[in-house]
């Protein structure tokens, strides 16, 4: 993945990466050194950012976190439903 950018997260960063399907935008796709490194921020951010309160709300009473993820990605809650396809493709609902 380039710049080990595995979750796509985004910043202002302006070492960050140009999205090619929107050159002109103010916000750039993280940059990483190491696959390591991303992996820690993505944690980082899913677990102290407020737009996931409700992610680790429902987490911490043991229920569905992924109904807590619709403003993870851009497709909104259609994201919710590809993960919860995922989870049920790879037989994940015990974890």
């Amino acid at each position: 993945e380039e710049g080990n950018a595995l979750f796509g997260q985004w910043t202002t960063d302006p070492k960050g990466m140009t999205p090619r399907e929107k050159p002109d935008s103010k916000w750039k796709v993280a940059r990483f050194d190491t696959p390591l490194d991303s992996a820690r921020a993505y944690a980082f951010n899913i677990n102290t950012h407020s737009t996931y309160q409700k992610f680790r709300a429902l987490r911490a009473k043991g229920l569905n976190p992924v109904h807590g993820l619709d403003k993870y990605s851009q497709k909104g809650t259609e994201y919710i439903g590809i993960v919860e396809s995922v989870i049920k493709s790879n037989n994940l609902n015990e974890y």
